[in-house]
């Protein structure tokens, strides 16, 4: 995305229904017992498998660091959300692994991710490029689930897997994108098409998680969509997108509902894509959105990898958290 104007933004909307409050604190007229639920997120991973050097000689980042803290905090709070705001590919050698082994969809499955969305980084190998990758993630996943169901299989069939697809992954994240498809007058929009509905991608879901029903769909920003002119895929309307998936999961139980948008922040909140969102009519006048805390930080305060919590901890009349 366009880092002068824009970072690659991750952002939550979480809209709690009225009185429909299993989490957080509890609205005034609502009688439900306090809780707090806790949301993991970490955006722009750019297939960083490997740590980096820092200014001061040491090591900062990596997928290592990640699962750990991701361990942490499950370990804590065992009913943690894990969800990623997209452009999880491309920006270090592994990338090259992208559409024939789909190395990040893959260890994401195995670091635990409930769901992502994809950004514009994702169709940096074109459309075909993205629906290659799904093809070689769910060729993997049956693979090693076909391996696994199967009691004592041979050495030789564990091998051979290996050698075709390395590390076994039985698990991937769920896939969720609602306003971004093949353009109809895409040359390969079937083959695309194909792969998407092979892995399962959805536009929205639902899923319990601690005696909570999570509601979660995904957007595509319009300045992702610019960031991707090869794409193929055409983008709609975000605000009708998001009213559309919200009805859906409102009317399927879902008692908090989390929008993983890849959009642009500007320079102003008033000028963010996120907010213009939420300002538009997306979130519903009985719904407030709230912004994601701090990341979490290393020992020497600063950052170490993208990735933050949310503990949500307000509800209906409540301001957003200010962070």
């Amino acid at each position: 995305m366009k880092f002068r104007r824009f970072s690659a933004f991750f952002l939550a909307l979480l809209l709690a229904v009225l009185c429909v409050l299993p989490v957080g604190a509890v609205a005034e007229g609502c009688t439900q017992e306090t809780n707090v639920t806790t949301i993991l997120f970490t955006h722009d991973l750019h297939s960083h498998f490997l740590p980096q050097s820092t200014a001061e000689g040491g090591e900062s980042g990596g997928y290592a660091r990640l699962k750990t803290v991701i361990d942490g905090e499950r370990a804590v709070n065992p009913d943690a959300l894990l969800v990623d705001g997209g452009d999880f590919s491309i920006g270090s050698l592994i990338q090259t692994l992208y559409t024939t082994q789909a190395a990040e969809l893959r260890t994401m499955g195995a670091m635990g991710y409930d769901a992502v969305t994809i950004g514009n980084h994702e169709f940096d190998h074109k459309g075909t490029g993205f629906a290659e990758m799904l093809n070689s993630a769910k060729a993997a996943q049956q693979a090693a689930v076909e391996l696994l169901l199967v009691d004592a299989r041979p050495l030789e069939d564990m091998d051979a897997y290996k050698e075709r697809f390395g590390p076994v992954t039985p698990v991937l994240p769920m896939l969720l994108e609602a306003n971004y498809a093949p353009a109809d007058d895409n040359p390969d929009r079937a083959f695309i098409r194909s792969a998407m509905e092979n892995y399962g991608v959805t536009d929205c879901v639902t899923l319990e998680r601690g005696g909570v029903t999570y509601g979660l769909f995904g957007l595509m920003g319009v300045d992702s969509d610019e960031c991707a002119p090869t794409s193929g895929f055409t983008r709609t309307d975000a605000a009708k997108a998001a009213k559309r998936c919200v009805e859906t999961l409102k009317g399927e139980g879902a008692e908090i509902i989390v929008c993983l948008s890849h959009s642009g922040t500007g320079d102003s909140l008033a000028s963010s894509e996120d907010e213009e969102l939420h300002t538009g009519g997306a979130a519903g006048g009985e719904r407030y959105l709230y912004r994601l805390q701090r990341p979490l930080l290393s020992e020497s305060g600063q950052p170490d990898f993208l990735v933050g919590r949310q503990r949500t901890k307000a509800a209906a009349g409540l301001p957003p958290d200010p962070h």
